[in-house]
């Protein structure tokens, strides 16, 4: 009796974890106590009982056999059968809700009767579809979901004041880079601006005037092969090189005098301001 005890209570335990790892619903526990234990009190019988009281002349195995199939039939009657007939049921006759209607809850989805949990769900999932974040949650009071309420409408105020902040960051910065391009376009000397590899990102009309390179054909291009002449070309790309590696020039921020290079092709003599602008 007590293997008989211990070896039930243990499949009663392994099945209701099997149930809860398929996601199988036996709210009051009838498939682990009363199936799977009652199949097992079945077997055990023959695998524990007293042969001699038994009365079937029957060895164990014979009896074992004889268990296993009275535990069968039972299974097929019982389950078989209701599956069948509540299958057929439900064609006309729906016994259970959709899987939607049972996150919901009964109460909700038949009653219409909702809970602060489900509002709160609800205003919050607003909140993610639509993309607005200004309109608080309503706080029910003195509640485990006011308090939750509490704190998330704190998180919204909080990213409220973060996406204000970078708006006002990027309308200054934005601000600022019209100006900029506004002193850059009327500027009266020629303005170039050049990536670290030497390529062309800034060309003003000015300097549009004085190289002879149309603005739209220069951007993109190489500064070097663009207005450098031929026998300069290979000192300007290592200084171009050498200033990007140690952020340092022996001709920066002073103004010179060189040969540049017409985009007719003819050489003539500019003066020039090299400015390093750092980013990031």
């Amino acid at each position: 009796s007590l293997l008989v005890g211990a070896g039930g209570g243990l499949v009663c335990m392994v099945t209701t974890r099997l149930l809860e790892h398929w996601h199988l619903d036996d709210v009051i526990g009838a498939i682990p106590t009363h199936a799977c234990a009652g199949v097992w009190g079945t077997v055990a019988l023959a695998l524990l009982g007293n042969i001699e009281t038994w009365g079937t002349g029957h060895d164990r195995l014979t009896q074992l056999g004889v268990q296993l199939t009275g535990s069968l039939s039972c299974f097929i009657w019982a389950f078989g059968l209701s599956f069948l007939v509540l299958r057929a049921l439900h064609q006309w006759i729906p016994l259970r809700v959709s899987q939607d209607e049972e996150l919901l809850g009964l109460n909700m989805t038949e009653h219409g009767e909702s809970t602060a949990l489900l509002d709160l769900l609800g205003e919050m999932e607003e909140h993610r579809a639509g993309g607005d974040f200004f309109q608080t949650v309503l706080v029910e009071p003195h509640t485990e979901v006011g308090q939750i309420a509490t704190e998330y409408n704190r998180v919204l105020n909080r990213v409220n004041d973060e996406i204000q902040q970078r708006e006002h960051a990027i309308q200054a910065l934005q601000e600022n880079r019209d100006e900029i391009r506004l002193i850059i376009e009327h500027a009266l000397d020629g303005i170039i601006g050049i990536n670290p590899e030497g390529i062309v990102t800034t060309w003003n009309p000015q300097a549009a005037n004085i190289f002879g390179w149309p603005q739209e054909r220069i951007i993109g291009q190489s500064l070097t092969h663009a207005i450098i002449p031929p026998q300069h070309r290979k000192a300007h790309a290592e200084g171009l090189k050498r200033f990007a590696a140690t952020k340092q020039g022996t001709i920066v921020n002073q103004r010179l005098t060189l040969t540049a290079l017409h985009h007719h092709g003819h050489e003539f003599p500019i003066e020039l301001t090299i400015i390093p602008i750092f980013q990031g």
